[in-house]
């Protein structure tokens, strides 16, 4: 029997490689028009998505279970699932469900300080918000230790240290959690997070892994996506930036940032999402999501549903029909 395309292309990259425990951060704020999100722009060097517009984010390290308190919204995490993939990342760890959890909590945290300069913590002593002149001293302080591409594991939290201060793990929510398609040379496990945007700051690209920063109404970056502007959406970028749009929607009045946070830790994490990459179809190579009928997870009432993103001109057309944001 011959191989399937998608079988060939398998062979060509080798078995699956395995993926690495990350962490991403969808920062929210109040702008005039409504709930805007920070975005930012990949640098074209960059080893994985190279030139995408994206949240900020990276690779979990074990040293980011320390940046904080342990946060009580892990409780809303399969503490379990979360452990299991630290260990995966690093099998010598045999850290416990609640540290495993706030690994991935404070990796969101570091990593939106690395790449957007925005700083989530508090006062080690009293507990109190940081003002934005004494978060911008600690971010400025990592921006300092780069060296191209890395800043070294521990920036942050020394950085932290030295202004008395800890990470905000409490003020972030997990509301998504993705996983890199098998065919991917790189992947990563990745739990998404979203907070709020505190009060006098704002974001300052790092100018390396990201070369662009900005708020986007989420309706608007999804326009340029589809009209092939400046902003271009891998599949979970897009899909999230749709859940945004539906949420916003159903918010009862005024609305506004925390109201989407709440309503993202309210919906919960769900199913880890593994898309399935099919390279040829009539469309064109296409990934579908686990209730997309392409998918090998779906079941018999999928049959009816399209949930799926075709590649076109580089870039991912949405492909929908009652989907399950």
């Amino acid at each position: 029997m011959s191989a399937s395309p998608l079988e060939f292309l398998q062979a060509l990259v080798g078995s699956p490689k395995p993926p690495r425990a990350a962490a991403t951060l969808i920062l929210l704020r109040d702008g005039p028009q409504g709930v805007e999100v920070l975005l930012t722009r990949r640098s074209g060097g960059a080893g994985f998505m190279a030139g995408a517009t994206v949240f900020p984010g990276g690779k979990v390290d074990t040293g980011d279970a320390g940046l904080g308190p342990a946060p009580s919204a892990s409780a809303h995490v399969d503490a379990a699932r979360l452990a299991q993939a630290v260990r995966e990342m690093d099998p010598t760890d045999e850290s416990s469900a609640v540290p495993a959890a706030a690994a991935f909590f404070g990796a969101a945290v570091r990593e939106l300080c690395e790449e957007a300069g925005v700083v989530l913590a508090r006062d080690q002593e009293t507990g109190a918000s940081l003002s934005a002149e004494r978060a911008r001293a600690i971010a400025d302080a990592v921006a300092a230790e780069r060296r191209g591409h890395k800043v070294p594991a521990d920036a942050f939290a020394r950085a932290l240290q030295a202004a008395g201060a800890v990470a905000d793990l409490e003020g972030v929510v997990p509301c998504a959690w993705w996983l890199t398609p098998k065919v991917e040379p790189v992947r990563f496990d990745t739990l998404f997070f979203a907070a709020a945007l505190p009060e006098g700051q704002d974001a300052k690209v790092d100018g390396v892994e990201g070369v662009a920063a900005g708020f986007y109404r989420p309706e608007a970056a999804l326009a340029d996506h589809r009209v092939s502007g400046p902003i271009a959406l891998p599949p979970p970028t897009l899909h999230t930036l749709e859940r945004l749009v539906a949420l916003e929607a159903a918010l009862p009045a005024p609305g506004g940032a925390m109201a989407m946070c709440q309503a993202l830790a309210a919906a919960g994490v769900g199913e880890r999402l593994l898309p399935h990459f099919v390279a040829l179809t009539l469309a064109g190579p296409t990934l579908a999501l686990p209730d997309d009928p392409l998918h090998p997870a779906a079941l018999p009432g999928d049959q009816g549903r399209l949930n799926r993103f075709v590649l076109r001109g580089g870039r991912f057309d949405r492909v929908q029909r009652d989907a399950r944001l």
